[in-house]
């Protein structure tokens, strides 16, 4: 699988006008979030169910839980059951941060998006060894950017 190179089919970003977090409103979500991903989506013609894999930003813990929710991966306040009955890992429906995501792989500034990246395509590729999931044929990647009320979200598909 060395020659396949993933594509981009759907690719979305928004950013809240505030300093640090969205500060008007509904503190326990993230509204750049939702809009990066509806605009993802519908730019790729999918929706969260058609996803195999993602790679999500989530330098803190309860943010990263919060992310997975405005992705639409799981409803408002569902993330944390989900995570702990195992849909997201390698071989649940939902499999996210097969890396380790943010709080186990690191954290580099600036590098972050790229790692997300990098799982992603070597997922899609079929070379991420005891980390794969099998089948992966669509990945989604989300980072932040600004401070935590800016959102990037990029979805790929084997070519």
């Amino acid at each position: 699988m060395r020659d396949a190179v993933p594509v981009l089919t759907g690719y979305g970003e928004a950013h809240d006008d505030s300093h640090f977090m969205p500060s008007i409103g509904d503190m326990s979500h993230f509204p750049c979030v939702r809009r990066s991903a509806t605009e993802a989506f519908t730019t790729a013609a999918v929706g969260p169910a058609d996803v195999d894999v993602a790679e999500v930003y989530g330098a803190f813990a309860g943010a990263e839980l919060m992310c997975y929710e405005e992705l639409g991966f799981f409803g408002r306040g569902e993330a944390p059951a989900a995570v702990e009955s195992g849909r997201t890992r390698i071989a649940g429906d939902v499999p996210i941060n097969t890396s380790g995501g943010r709080l186990s792989l690191g954290h580099p500034a600036f590098a972050t998006a790229l790692l997300e990246i990098f799982e992603v395509v070597t997922q899609l590729r079929g070379e991420a060894g005891e980390r794969q999931v099998p089948g992966a044929g669509r990945g989604l990647v989300q980072a932040e950017h600004g401070m935590v009320n800016g959102s990037v979200v990029m979805i790929m598909e084997k070519s």
